[in-house]
């Protein structure tokens, strides 16, 4: 579990840069990150459209109002470099879980021929909403790389003795870029 050092409306945009350390490993101990609840670990693509994703229900017992202030986050990153001389666009969807107003969900881009990086945010969730699903257009420039971090934040279900928060984050149609010269 990651939690955010700001609840306003751009913390997640915020925080970006120190999600994506902490994702990387790249971690400073002047934040107040409190670890992992699953290590970073590689995933693989899935079916043929090529789905990057992650879906889990946490359930623990209420045992105090807290348990919901902070949900749980999931960090999604993908590197895809264009090794061609001309642009790469595609149109994705994006899905995932969100806690409303409090965290939210985003999706930012960087390129690593930008030192340091600089996240451009590409969509922010400010509505309170538990889920998300939204098309975006990427682009990756020609001989470059552009690194695409997702951030979602659990939904909480919450009962009287119970509480609950699922989590979910996918980005699908990864291999539209795979088939126009894209490497990940």
């Amino acid at each position: 579990m990651a939690a955010l050092t700001d609840n306003s409306s751009s913390g997640i945009l915020a925080n970006a840069p120190i999600l994506y350390k902490l994702m990387v490993g790249d971690y400073e101990n002047s934040t107040t990150m409190t670890g992992f609840n699953v290590p970073p670990h590689l995933e693989f693509l899935q079916g043929d459209s090529g789905v990057f994703g992650f879906q889990k229900l946490y359930t623990s017992y209420l045992a105090n109002a807290s348990v919901t202030n902070y949900p749980y986050a999931a960090l999604g990153v993908l590197y895809l470099t264009n090794p061609t001389d001309a642009p790469i666009s595609e149109t994705l969807p994006f899905e995932g879980s969100a806690d409303g107003t409090t965290y939210g969900a985003a999706v930012l881009t960087a390129l690593t021929s930008v030192n340091p990086l600089v996240w451009t945010p590409l969509y922010q969730l400010s509505l309170a909403h538990p889920n998300f699903g939204i098309e975006l257009q990427l682009t990756i420039p020609a001989n470059d790389t552009l690194i695409l971090l997702m951030i979602t934040t659990a939904a909480p279900l919450a009962t009287t003795s119970l509480t609950s928060q699922f989590l979910s984050l996918n980005i699908s149609g990864v291999r539209k870029l795979l088939e126009k010269g894209a490497t990940i």
